[in-house]
């Protein structure tokens, strides 16, 4: 299984996209760019709130609220993006996973 993430932690913040969807278009991977660059903003954020010389608490950026959150501006920015009826079909059959993050169904590689 092809995975996509973020490096968030890093300066610049770094986001890879490994999964394809070969009968979508271009909004799948625009759509997905978005959602890694939530969790980046989500870490940005957690590290404003942040003491100097501690970390940021990996769920709040990567954890399960994080990444039901991400979907979300997901799907909202497939949406905006034009996104088929079979690209949004796609996207709200997959599971989200909790253990590591990310989503998986089978139906998606």
């Amino acid at each position: 299984m092809a995975r996509d993430g973020s490096l968030a932690v890093r300066s610049p913040p770094v986001c890879y996209l490994e999964s394809g969807q070969p009968h979508c278009g271009l909004v799948w991977p625009a759509a997905l760019l978005v959602h890694e660059a939530a969790h980046v903003a989500l870490y940005r954020s957690a590290r404003l709130r942040t003491l100097p010389d501690t970390g940021v608490e990996s769920r709040l950026y990567h954890g399960k609220d994080a990444e039901e959150h991400c979907f979300k501006i997901q799907i909202e920015a497939s949406i905006a993006l034009g996104a088929t009826g079979e690209e949004l079909e796609l996207l709200r059959s997959l599971e989200i996973t909790h253990e590591g993050g990310g989503w998986s169904s089978s139906d998606a590689y």
